[in-house]
C-alpha cells in the first residue's frame, strides 16, 4: 500500500477470531502485524486497550468496528486515553444482505429450561423469522438516509445533543424483545401510540445532564438522577395519554435542555421535500425528495406504515428509484408508487441533459396530494 501511496497512514480492522475457536487471546499474534501499521485497527475490544498499552506503548488505536449498545463504553476510552484516537462504528448505514441481523425480534416470554440457550446470540438473528426480512438493519441511518434511534443515542455519547427522548415500541402480552449485540431496541421517537390507551409505555431520556424530570400533559410523573459518565440513560415506565411528553434536563438545580414529542392527529396530506431545489443539467446528477404523511399541522404521522404513495414525474427528468426505511418491504425500488414506513418514503429523481423544470406529483388515497418543481441548470 505504501508503494501505490505513501502520502497517508495506513490502518486495518483486526478482530480477536482465535478466542472465539481456542478461549485463549490472539491478539498477541497480531502484534507483528499491528507495528507495520500507522494505526492500529480494533473491532469490538475497548477493554484491551490500557492492556496493550502497558505492552506496546508506541501503539496508536483506533476502533474500527464497535456495537452501538457499547457506544458509551468505547467514547469513554477514546476520552480517557490519548492514544485511542476514535471509533468507527459497524455500521453506519443499513444495506442489502446480513439479513436481519441488526433488527430486533419478539419471541414468547417463556421460562428458560435448564442446558438451552441463553442470551440474544448472534445465531438467533440469522436463523430466527428472517423472512421477508431483506437487510441488515445494523445502520445508525436506514436505507432512505433518515436517522434511527440508536444513532440519537448516540449523539448524546458524543456530546453532539443535551437529550435525546425515544419510546419503546408496545411489546404485546406473552411476548419479550431479543436484540441483536449489533442491533438496538425497538424505539422511537414518537408520542403517537393509537390503540394502546392506558397501557404502560417505557421511556428513554438519553443526557448527560444530572437529573432528569418528565412532564405528560404539564403535569410532572417522574423524576431520575443520571450519573452522566457511567450511565446516560434515565427511563420511566408511563400509562399513555395523547398529548405532550416533555423531558427536561436539570444541572445544579437549573434547567439546561429539554425535548418535546407530540401525539400526531390524524394523516391529512403528503408532504414533499428535495434535499436540493436546484440540480445540473446533468445525468449524473440526482434529487432526493423525502416524502412524508403529515396531519392538518404538518407533524408526521410516526405510525403510518404501508400508505401506498404515488409518483408522477413530468417535465426535463425521470423517475431513478423509490425507497423506503422498512426491513422487509420487497417491493420495487423502480415502479412509481412506494408504501411508506413510519410516515415516510422517498422518491429520486434524474434530470434530463436539456435545463428546464422537473414536476413531481405525489398522491394517496384519503390524503391531500402535494406537487413539488425542481430547477434543472
Amino acid at each position: 500500500m505504501r508503494k501505490l501511496d505513501n502520502t497517508r497512514g495506513v490502518t486495518q480492522g483486526l478482530v480477536d477470531l482465535k478466542s472465539l475457536t481456542t478461549g485463549k487471546s490472539g491478539w498477541d499474534d497480531m502484534a507483528p502485524l499491528m507495528k507495520e501499521l500507522d494505526v492500529a485497527g480494533y473491532n469490538y475490544a475497548y477493554n484491551k486497550y490500557e492492556e496493550h498499552h502497558e505492552k506496546y506503548p508506541e501503539r496508536v488505536i483506533v476502533a474500527t468496528e464497535f456495537m452501538p449498545l457499547y457506544a458509551l463504553d468505547n467514547w469513554k476510552m477514546v476520552e480517557k486515553l490519548p492514544y485511542v484516537i476514535g471509533n468507527f462504528a459497524w455500521v453506519v448505514m443499513d444495506y442489502l444482505g446480513e439479513a436481519g441481523v441488526g433488527l430486533s425480534r419478539l419471541v414468547p416470554d417463556v421460562p428458560v429450561k435448564p442446558g438451552s440457550q441463553k442470551g440474544d446470540g448472534l445465531g438467533a438473528f440469522f436463523n430466527r423469522d428472517s423472512w421477508p426480512i431483506f437487510n441488515d438493519y445494523q445502520g445508525d441511518i436506514d436505507l432512505i438516509g433518515n436517522m434511527k434511534p440508536r444513532y440519537s443515542h448516540q449523539l448524546v455519547v458524543w456530546r453532539k445533543s443535551p437529550v435525546e427522548m425515544l419510546v419503546h415500541r408496545p411489546v404485546p402480552a406473552g411476548m419479550k424483545e431479543i436484540v441483536s449485540p449489533w442491533g438496538w431496541p425497538d424505539e422511537l421517537k414518537s408520542w403517537s401510540w393509537p390503540g394502546h390507551d392506558k397501557e404502560i409505555l417505557q421511556v428513554h431520556v438519553y443526557t448527560r445532564s444530572k437529573l432528569v424530570k418528565l412532564e405528560l400533559n404539564g403535569k410532572v410523573i417522574g423524576e431520575q438522577a443520571v450519573d452522566g459518565e457511567n450511565s446516560i440513560t434515565a427511563t420511566f415506565e408511563v400509562t399513555y395519554e395523547p398529548g405532550t411528553l416533555v423531558a427536561r434536563c436539570y444541572d445544579n438545580g437549573k434547567e439546561v435542555a429539554s425535548q418535546t414529542l407530540k401525539t400526531a392527529g390524524a394523516p391529512a396530506a403528503i408532504r414533499l421535500t428535495a434535499d436540493r431545489s436546484v440540480i445540473r443539467a446533468s445525468r449524473n446528477d440526482l434529487a432526493y425528495i423525502k416524502t412524508e404523511v403529515v396531519d392538518a399541522d404538518e407533524n408526521v404521522i410516526p405510525y403510518a406504515d404501508n400508505v401506498l404513495v404515488n409518483f408522477e414525474i413530468s417535465g426535463q427528468g425521470k423517475l431513478a428509484g423509490v425507497g423506503n426505511g422498512s426491513p422487509t418491504d420487497l417491493a420495487s425500488f423502480q415502479q412509481p408508487e412506494r408504501k411508506t414506513y413510519q410516515g415516510v418514503c422517498l422518491a429520486i429523481v434524474r434530470p434530463e441533459t436539456t435545463p428546464g423544470k422537473i414536476n413531481i406529483k405525489a398522491t394517496a388515497e384519503g390524503l391531500e396530494p402535494c406537487n413539488l418543481e425542481v430547477t434543472v441548470k
